[in-house]
């Protein structure tokens, strides 16, 4: 992040200043203004946190869906409503790589197995 914030401070203050000043290549020509009139990184860093919506960045760059799957913040636990250990438990169902063959002919597959733990 430090590396994004330090190459956005140094686009900033190019576009600011050549803005500013009313001439576009300042940089190219090594005319910059005081280091005192220049924005710190830590100022930068405080209105990019200020300003960004990281949410909604998210939002558009991957999509509602990918968002809600991937990026979302997590409200709760699995372990808000159990009291005590055993009180819950989760099951899962797997399907297993094994097929089931009928006994008279052996190329009749009647279907694969299901572990569940």
């Amino acid at each position: 992040m430090k590396e994004l914030l330090g190459s956005l401070v140094e686009r900033g203050v190019r576009g600011i200043w050549g803005s500013w000043r009313g001439v576009a290549n300042l940089f190219a020509w090594g005319h910059l203004p005081p280091a005192e009139q220049l924005p710190t990184f830590g100022q930068y860093k405080y209105w990019f946190k200020k300003e960004m919506d990281l949410e909604h960045s998210l939002i558009s760059r991957h999509g509602s869906k990918r968002f809600n799957l991937d990026y979302r913040p997590v409200l709760g636990s699995s372990t808000f409503e159990s009291f005590g250990p055993g009180s819950r438990f989760q099951i899962d169902a797997t399907v297993a790589d094994v097929y089931l063959v009928s006994e008279y002919k052996r190329e009749w597959i009647i279907g694969d197995q299901l572990f569940i733990l």
